[in-house]
């Protein structure tokens, strides 16, 4: 058997072997942040405080103050490779931006940056 034969079989082999490990690792951590996720989103569920009633006023006012600090933005993505293949995509987009030093109720969250922290990482003193 030729070499050059044998080793673009054994090329293939090791491509094979990498794209089946990659596709079951990736189930397989998909897997385990489901099974994280659903008690967290139960919990959440179980925890939530019941809605206090407002008038239809009154909520219009909440919601008019928290728009105030909070902005939406909507747009597309879009990318375009000429070489060595021709590959292009787009998709769209949606982005909150938020004042974090007042931030909305639904923002707060452990997992939200605060607006010492944006100081901080931005180096200023100013709004953010």
């Amino acid at each position: 058997m030729d070499s050059q034969a044998f080793a673009g079989r054994g090329n293939g082999v090791a491509q094979l072997c990498s794209l089946t490990f990659t596709l079951v690792s990736t189930v397989a951590l998909s897997l385990l942040r489901s099974i994280y996720l659903a008690p967290r989103l139960l919990f959440n569920f179980c925890c939530r405080k019941a809605p206090t009633s407002l008038s239809a006023e009154n909520l219009l006012d909440n919601r008019a103050a928290q728009d105030q600090h909070v902005q939406m933005y909507e747009g597309k993505v879009w990318h375009e490779r000429k070489k060595p293949l021709v590959h292009k995509f787009e998709y769209p987009v949606r982005y909150a931006l938020i004042n974090l030093d007042k931030p909305p109720s639904w923002f707060s969250a452990l997992h939200h940056i605060s607006a010492s922290e944006a100081r901080h990482i931005a180096s200023t003193s100013g709004a953010v």
